[in-house]
């Protein structure tokens, strides 16, 4: 069960009570997942050598979308009848009904934008490309997708070499979760939740604190009990207004009191927390939080976004919210609306990749071996950060939350980890 909590002031002293020494803190096994995001192109980034740095960047970003086809093609059923299944693009025929699978490019048209929070336009096209070539298509769903997302198409190519779409089709994630040889049935450890959290913009003088110091005070079991069931907190970017100083300082005070209290702290960056830009992006470096670092690891993780982990035995799958904004951006709703921020989460769940529109929208980093932001394991919390409002559905086996902006809003997600 999930659920958002706002933070609000108080004066009811029958509501005023605080965690004694005897109270228990829920506990959930927790096993890092993120280490895809730190490729060996990432660390490489990370040396101070400028020659190091130039040659990861001299690299083009083919073998980028080379490398999403190929480990996606996979995902793919190939048990259809009365179709010819192609291989490559290349072996697609003339009036014969065809599946074939490869990777979308949205070709931007002439005509005006359809409004101004989108860069669609009416006279859009959509190519379908793979290594052997490109066929373009005929059909009424062009502004459902975006450049990068890896399809299988099925229909028809007809004279002129246009394919007319009878259908599209997604990849599926793999449905095992990874292992956690950690997670052991508790009793004491009944109903651990874990606390999604974003957009604190520490240092934003148009942000009160006051509703910082009301979490700060519910996780302290102040206000109530029931604080006592916050496992982990997961902070997922805008941490740092304008990458300020005097918003490090205040997020370093917030996190002291934090960890000071017992509760572990997962925390993202943004997109502009002071870290490097491209995804994925590099964890909050330690002389930005000198005081919270003492606590080490087990009570303060710094991580890279997007973020992965095994909480419990549930596998949790978040971003800050990047890659979901920039989506709006270039998709529409199947009635030609705009998509909702909960729209383009599932979306890119359904197409197994976090972030598709990069690096074509969003940067990213040239990785050589591997595309990192394929989904591979199906999530059972799939998260996204800095949201105008709080929404979540379960689609299929995955719980999805738009975690809200925390300055805008007050608001905080709490989620059972038992029950999702």
């Amino acid at each position: 069960m999930t659920g958002a909590m706002t933070a609000q002031n108080s004066n009811d002293d029958d509501h005023y009570h605080k965690m004694t020494a005897s109270t228990t803190r829920s506990f959930a096994p927790h096993v890092p997942k993120w280490q895809r995001f730190q490729t060996s192109v990432a660390l490489a980034s990370m040396k101070t050598s400028e020659a190091s740095t130039n040659t990861i960047y001299q690299r083009q970003y083919s073998h980028v979308y080379a490398n999403r086809l190929n480990e996606l093609k996979k995902r793919f059923s190939q048990t259809r009848s009365n179709v010819r299944h192609c291989e490559r693009i290349l072996d697609l025929v003339e009036d014969e009904p065809s599946y074939v699978v490869g990777t979308l490019v949205k070709e931007s048209g002439t005509k005006d934008v359809v409004d101004d929070n989108s860069k669609c336009r009416p006279d859009d096209v959509l190519v379908l490309e793979d290594e052997s070539g490109r066929v373009y298509l005929q059909t009424e769903r062009v502004q459902e997708y975006c450049t990068g997302v890896v399809v299988a198409v099925q229909g028809i190519v007809k004279e002129g070499g246009r394919m007319y779409v009878d259908e599209f089709d997604h990849p599926s994630p793999h449905l095992s979760v990874p292992n956690n040889e950690s997670s052991i049935e508790n009793p004491a450890q009944q109903d651990p939740h874990i606390l999604l959290l974003s957009a604190l913009e520490c240092g934003d003088p148009e942000t009160s604190m006051i509703q910082r110091d009301m979490l700060l005070a519910y996780l302290q079991g102040y206000l109530t009990s029931t604080a006592s069931k916050v496992s982990r907190i997961l902070i997922a970017g805008g941490s740092i207004y304008e990458g300020e100083v005097e918003g490090a300082k205040q997020l370093d005070a917030f996190l002291v009191q934090v960890c000071s209290s017992g509760i572990p702290v997962d925390i993202l960056p943004g997109n502009k927390d002071p870290t490097t830009a491209n995804w994925p992006q590099r964890p909050l470096h330690s002389s930005l939080l000198p005081q919270a670092d003492v606590y080490g690891s087990k009570l303060l993780a710094k991580t890279p976004n997007p973020y992965a982990s095994l909480i419990g035995n549930k596998y949790i799958l978040g971003t800050d919210g990047r890659n979901t904004e920039d989506l709006l951006q270039f998709v529409r709703s199947p009635s030609g609306g705009e998509l909702t921020e909960l729209e383009a989460l599932q979306s890119t769940l359904d197409w197994c990749h976090m972030c598709p529109t990069g690096p074509d929208s969003v940067p990213t980093m040239p990785h050589a071996e591997s595309d990192p932001m394929i989904i591979a394991n199906q999530p059972n919390l799939y998260f996204s950060g800095n949201c105008t409002k709080f929404d979540t559905k379960m689609a299929s086996e995955t719980r999805l939350v738009c975690v809200p902006k925390f300055s805008k809003t007050g608001e905080a997600v709490l989620v059972n980890m038992n029950s999702l």
